[in-house]
């Protein structure tokens, strides 16, 4: 704005006429006002209403969208359980690897205790430590319950006291049992994480969620795109439609317009006879006035006594002067009239 302001500036500069300068102003300050208005937005200059095809086509670019979102938001939990289960499956394998590092350090010592006993697997001591190793093992949530063979030697061993030996390898044993328990846990959540991951890979062999989607989006927007073709039809049909009624409403108002005239001629032709009748006096042209008169349905007049009046009047220039302008006025009808139907025609 501030360098059309600046060019007007320096036209007016330039000039030299007075006249010519406030000419320039006056359109500056238009043009500046100009300017002003196009800087304001009015809402009548917006197409706040969106149009059935447009509203159409943006349903259907949500539909489609949406599929193809829900199927990526679906993919995306799918993808994160298997990191869960992957993550979890890793930190089984840190227990498990923990908790085995310490069995294998009590059996070591169990094993160093054993040779420095100098115990061996077939003495009477070990089978009375295995079966009470047995029945703590079983106290502690492993292995099958006692039979009642077991159980009736367990009560003749607990009647001997327990030796060092004895004693020192129930302790390991039980302390053990902590460690076991963690590698059976950590095993079976494992086996569960790994049973998991395989099963979601394998459905997602069978199906394909992304290229589904885009298939329903496509299919979406197809058919969208038909109904739009149909509805862009039908709206040009009602165009046209429209465009061909209002040439109706003209052509009726024409034909009304051009009926009126044609009165009004009909009317000035009976007008001319009339006043011809009355200037020349003639029968002859009293008939024709006549014959004018009936045409039009009116009711017979009496010429002869008009002709009377008209012979009485004492300015017929007048009479002569009123008879070439009603002469004048019917040629102007008959000359539009002629105009109208070549238009018509053509």
């Amino acid at each position: 704005m501030s360098l059309m302001i600046q060019k007007e500036n320096n036209y007016e500069n330039y000039s030299t006429n007075s006249v010519e300068k406030e000419g320039t102003k006056a359109n500056k300050q238009e043009k500046i006002q100009g300017t002003k208005k196009s800087d304001s937005i009015f809402a009548g200059d917006l197409n706040l209403m969106e149009s059935p095809i447009e509203k159409k086509r943006n349903e259907a670019k949500k539909q489609a969208m949406k599929l193809i979102q829900d199927a990526w938001a679906n993919e995306q939990k799918i993808d994160e359980s298997v990191s869960e289960r992957k993550y979890h499956y890793e930190r089984m394998q840190e227990q498990k690897g923990s908790a085995q590092k310490e069995l294998n350090e009590i059996n070591s010592n169990r094993e160093e205790l054993k040779e420095a006993y100098g115990i061996t697997d077939d003495s009477e001591e070990q089978k009375d430590l295995d079966l009470l190793e047995r029945r703590q093992d079983v106290n502690n949530g492993f292995g099958p319950p006692l039979t009642e063979e077991e159980k009736e030697k367990l009560k003749e061993i607990d009647k001997k006291p327990l030796t060092e030996y004895q004693q020192r390898m129930l302790e390991y044993n039980d302390v053990s049992a902590k460690f076991r328990k963690e590698v059976q846990e950590a095993d079976a959540g494992m086996k569960d994480d790994a049973g998991d991951m395989r099963a979601i890979m394998i459905e997602r062999l069978k199906t394909h969620p992304m290229v589904d989607a885009q298939i329903a989006a496509d299919k979406i927007m197809k058919a969208a795109s038909k109904e739009i073709v149909g509805m862009m039809v039908d709206e040009a049909r009602e165009e046209m439609d429209k465009k061909a009624e209002e040439e109706k409403e003209k052509t009726e108002e024409k034909k009304e317009e051009n009926k009126e005239k044609e009165e009004k001629v009909e009317d000035l032709r009976e007008k001319i006879a009339i006043q011809e009748a009355l200037v020349e006096g003639t029968k002859e042209a009293v008939e024709d006035a006549k014959r004018e008169v009936q045409r039009n349905h009116e009711p017979e007049i009496d010429m002869d006594g008009m002709i009377d009046i008209a012979k009485s009047y004492k300015n017929p220039e007048e009479v002569q002067k009123g008879l070439a302008d009603i002469k004048n006025n019917m040629k102007l009808l008959e000359a539009d009239l002629k105009g109208i139907k070549v238009n018509e025609e053509v």
